[in-house]
């Protein structure tokens, strides 16, 4: 399993910025916000939007912040028109357990609207099941009744830190209410009962042009609470009949996380093999030393994958001659002959 690219190759986006904006290991990326709903509008070519483009990913943090005191959480960066989030695959497990919504749209998006999706990533996207329980009423719901007080209670305090910007203070001004917050007040609301009644998220929504109306000023602030009050009471009649559990089965999403985890390192380097067993012909068992990272840079290329093997209790076949093993998968029909570790160097083997 090959390791992520340091930087996600991002469209518009310089190299030198991506290196900036992302950690290393990102195994999944892709747009949210207005581009992911299909209702964005460039700055530059309307003069009332007040749109970025917002980036959400997820990544593995170094080793030291599993095995060492170290600790990654997640990584907030902004540039120019890029505003990225990136969460620790554990952390990110964590929130989309909470039905949040501003992570759980990540793994209903369009496909036009992933950047990156490493194999870990996929396997996150698969589990997408786990996460849909009840607790959606409570976080969509909680969602928009922010959005409803920010739509209209903002004192000089928001402006002064810069919360609207210039741009949108003028549109404040304008309109006497926040008609972004207003779009994001109903957008949450109907999200969130599509889920509850049937599981899965629309994230580029297909009322995107009545969701513009609000979101350019042509609705009035008692048109907007009008549709609000009646989308919070379709929410609660969804929860009272929806049929998901109440919440995620724990269990399930731990071997989730350790799983994504443990993959990801065990395709970086070779770990001694104890509390699991390789599967051979015959039923015999074998180990796998352990080795530095310095020299699996001089192993196969394939090597790693036959790793994944071992771990995913495929049938591997194992033939040794003088000097080399022959590797042969006869689950995924990978092969390899690589020299026997007996050969490498004593200073690269872990016992």
């Amino acid at each position: 399993m090959a390791k992520p690219a340091m930087a996600p190759t991002v469209k518009g986006m310089a190299t030198t910025t991506a290196e900036e904006l992302f950690p290393d290991n990102v195994i999944l990326l892709g747009y949210r916000g207005s581009i992911a709903h299909g209702m964005y509008r460039n700055p530059a070519h309307h003069a009332e939007a007040v749109d970025d483009k917002d980036l959400l990913g997820v990544a593995v943090g170094p080793i030291e912040t599993y095995l060492g005191l170290d600790r990654f959480e997640q990584k907030e960066a902004f540039r120019g028109e890029w505003d990225v989030v990136t969460y620790e695959v554990r952390k990110m497990i964590r929130l989309l357990a909470q039905a949040n919504p501003n992570v759980l749209s990540l793994l209903w998006l369009e496909p036009h609207s992933y950047i990156s999706i490493h194999p870990l990533g996929q396997r996150l996207i698969d589990a997408r099941d786990l996460f849909v329980t009840k607790q959606a009423y409570h976080a969509f719901t909680g969602y928009a009744y922010a959005q409803l007080k920010r739509m209209t209670h903002f004192g000089d305090a928001a402006f002064k830190t810069g919360y609207l910007g210039a741009k949108r203070k003028t549109l404040v001004e304008k309109y006497g209410y926040d008609t972004k917050n207003a779009a994001h007040l109903v957008r949450l609301l109907r999200m969130g009962i599509e889920f509850m009644n049937e599981g899965r998220l629309y994230v580029q929504r297909p009322d995107a042009p009545q969701l513009m109306e609000i979101k350019m000023g042509e609705w009035t602030l008692d048109q907007v609470k009008a549709e609000a009050d009646h989308l919070f009471r379709r929410a609660e009649d969804a929860y009272d009949r929806c049929r998901w559990p109440r919440e995620p089965d724990r269990i399930s999403l731990n071997n989730l996380s350790v799983g994504i985890v443990h993959d990801f390192f065990a395709s970086q380097y070779w770990f001694k093999e104890s509390p699991l067993a390789i599967r051979t012909r015959g039923g015999e068992t074998s180990e796998v030393a352990r080795m530095r990272p310095s020299v699996q840079a001089t192993l196969p290329p394939a090597l790693p994958q036959y790793w994944a093997c071992f771990q995913s209790r495929h049938v591997v076949q194992k033939t040794k001659t003088e000097g080399q093993v022959h590797f042969k998968c006869e689950t995924c029909g990978l092969e390899e002959t690589i020299p026997n570790h007996a050969k490498f160097p004593k200073e690269a083997i872990r016992e």
